[in-house]
């Protein structure tokens, strides 16, 4: 790279390392050096990098040699990347965060620049192999604030400067958020922890409040996880007057949440291990308080998220990775300003997926997470704010479409602001509300349960909230049946699933499966005439004992020595089994299992000549009932069209 000519005004772009001698985790340096030629020819300029321009630095073998010698900013980039070819440059460019027209004006703005594309070559396409991001950040006080919107790594969660944080982001939502539920006094639940007060010493204790007893109060979302700790609440403490909970006794992440509730001036706190009776009752207390979990999380001002910590001794604070030595840099501004700003390897996109945190694994927390109106993530690398108008974290507002990721499909009103609208008002309200239970089923499946009898009663809390959105009371074991047509059609493609042995849902629902379940886009037919029954002690939105869906339609035989073992995979010959073992003995020759396909409707659109895309159960014999133990999404296997089916004459059935 060429100097620039004498005499003319050049700023000159400063890097220094942080002495770090109390980290592990970063290699002895060599004493600190004068930056090489190359960095002082490198000028990171607000107008460059908003417009697109990119910033030359040198080549990987250039970068090499003066990482050797020193160099802060080079050693930045050869310990941390890849760098390609050595004879290719090394160009910069500035990261915009883009917003959609939906999205709130007052979290981000236009084209904030966060983050630098470190690209070898000239193929600016993400997928280039040689493609790298680096954080670009300063500190709220700086002049560059104004157009970099990310502020540095917090480096402890228990420290004060956290919980400022945490304290301003409950602030602003409270008092300035119009389109959150501003409202932070509420009914408290049965029972809470009452911590005292910021700075108190005396140990917490159990508290029953009277009947309409409003407060506002926090709630925690955590993974028990697989420990021996058995400190949770029995009918026997549950019954004394005063039941203390000596903090020197609890684990640790009680511990750190009663340390967060208190200091962010809270004094009740939920915790369903020591707020809802776990031994002693008979699960009596929990069958009651397990459907209430819309009202307790989603009138709770704040809900805690312990996303990091396998189990409940692991604790909420965690130490984030950002050990790395400080890459200082001066930042030309339009106004011809010069700010401060810091370079940092970033390990995790911002905002990005983190569906293997232990907390995103479990189910019980999927629903903790959608209906609370507000809640700080602890993860283990950041910090981050969720609430109804803003997805910030500690380095700053995050873009809002991002809450649509594969964690979740995110609270209601984020998913409605997705959809494509129709004509129909009310049509399209319940197809959409329709359409994001279809969507919570998805990726609920994904998540794993400790007992897996919970299948109903966690997701419970999002079934009477679709309830009282929808008031469609037709719910039960997990379909609603305003929609019985397209949550009948779902399948797995995960062939190696198997029913649980203990009955908690009929076949015929998703529920009855443990592992991720898909429901077909668009099953394109109407039902013939369907009735669900379940017995008088069955639990209308959570765990049930029997349900019989009795369906009318066509019903056609498979003779088992007819069935084929197919030589390529069944997915490709339209069958989706749901259970392993059913799916062994569909294709035995031996066995007096009598096994039929069910045609469940008749086509919208009339398509006499089609031989493919139907919908029909796969179903097996039980005395005078039925079982499904797969779905068939055309009929490849039996070459029969649809009017053939409807050709035949309907019979009525009820399938367990």
């Amino acid at each position: 790279m060429e100097s620039k000519p004498p005499g003319r005004r050049r700023i000159q772009t400063l890097f220094r390392r942080a002495e770090s001698s109390a980290s592990s985790l970063v290699a002895v340096q060599p004493p600190r050096a004068s930056i090489c030629e190359l960095c002082q020819k490198l000028s990171l300029s607000f107008s460059k990098l908003r417009s697109g321009n990119h910033v030359f630095h040198g080549t990987p073998s250039q970068i090499a040699i003066s990482a050797e010698a020193g160099c802060p900013l080079c050693g930045l980039l050869s310990e941390n990347f890849d760098l390609g070819p050595i004879s290719l440059p090394i160009r910069f460019y500035g990261i915009r965060r883009r917003l959609s027209l939906q999205e709130k004006e007052s979290l981000v703005e236009e084209g904030d620049i966060e983050a630098l594309r470190l690209l070898n070559g000239y193929d600016r396409d993400d997928t280039n192999p040689f493609s790298h991001k680096l954080a670009l950040y300063t500190t709220h006080d700086d002049v560059s604030a104004s157009s970099l919107k990310r502020r540095p790594f917090i480096k402890d969660f228990a420290s004060e400067e956290c919980f400022r944080l945490i304290k301003s982001w409950l602030d602003t939502c409270v008092f300035h958020h119009p389109g959150c539920n501003t409202s932070i006094i509420s009914q408290l639940p049965t029972r809470v922890i009452d911590v005292g007060m910021q700075g108190g010493q005396q140990d917490p204790f159990l508290f029953t409040p009277p009947q309409g007893y409003k407060y506002s109060y926090v709630a925690l979302s955590y993974c028990w996880g697989n420990t021996e700790t058995r400190f949770v609440l029995t009918k026997e403490n549950s019954l004394l007057p005063t039941y203390r909970l000596p903090l020197r006794t609890l684990p640790k992440t009680l511990k750190d949440a009663i340390e967060i509730t208190r200091k962010l001036k809270f004094r009740f706190l939920w915790v369903d291990a020591l707020c809802i009776i776990q031994e002693g009752d008979g699960g009596e207390d929990f069958l009651r308080q397990s459907v209430t979990m819309r009202h307790i999380y989603g009138n709770a001002t704040l809900t805690i998220a312990a996303a990091a910590a396998k189990n409940v001794n692991e604790g909420i604070f965690r130490k984030p990775h950002h050990e790395q030595p400080e890459c200082k840099v001066l930042y030309d501004l339009p106004d011809g300003t010069i700010g401060t700003a810091y370079l940092e390897f970033e390990e995790n996109d911002r905002g990005a997926s983190r569906v293997d945190e232990p907390l995103n694994t479990r189910a019980w927390a999927f629903q903790e997470r959608i209906l609370s109106p507000r809640v700080v993530v602890f993860y283990e690398d950041q910090l981050s704010w969720d609430c109804t108008s803003a997805l910030i974290d500690s380095n700053g507002p995050l873009n809002p479409l991002l809450k649509q990721n594969r964690d979740s499909p995110g609270r209601y009103s984020d998913f409605v602001a997705s959809q494509v609208p129709v004509d129909d008002a009310a049509t399209s309200n319940q197809a959409i509300y329709m359409a994001y239970w279809r969507s919570l089923v998805e990726f609920y499946s994904r998540r794993a349960l400790t007992k897996t009898s919970d299948k109903l009663n966690a997701i419970a809390g999002l079934a009477e909230l679709i309830k009282l959105k929808t008031e469609d009371s037709s719910y039960i074991a997990g379909i609603w049946k305003s929609d019985l047509e397209a949550q009948l059609c779902w399948y797995t493609d995960k062939p190696f699933l198997k029913r649980p042995e203990r009955y908690r849902a009929p076949t015929w629902s998703w529920a009855s499966i443990d592992g991720p379940v898909r429901f077909w886009i668009g099953a394109n037919f109407r039902l013939l005439p369907v009735e669900i029954q379940i017995p008088p002690e069955g639990n209308e939105l959570g765990e049930i004992r029997e349900a019989v869906l009795k369906i009318r339609g066509h019903l056609h035989s498979w003779d088992r020595p007819q069935i084929e073992q197919p030589n390529w995979t069944d997915q490709r010959k339209g069958l989706y089994f749901d259970d392993l073992s059913e799916k062994k003995d569909f294709y035995s020759k031996e066995g007096d299992t009598r096994y039929f396909s069910f045609y469940t409707g008749v086509p919208k659109i009339s398509v006499p000549s089609s031989t493919l895309w139907i919908y029909a159960f796969i179903l097996k014999a039980v005395g005078t009932r039925y079982r499904r133990v797969g779905i068939m999404v055309d009929d490849w296997m039996c070459q029969i069209r649809p009017k053939e089916w409807t050709d035949r004459s309907p019979v009525t059935i009820c399938i367990e």
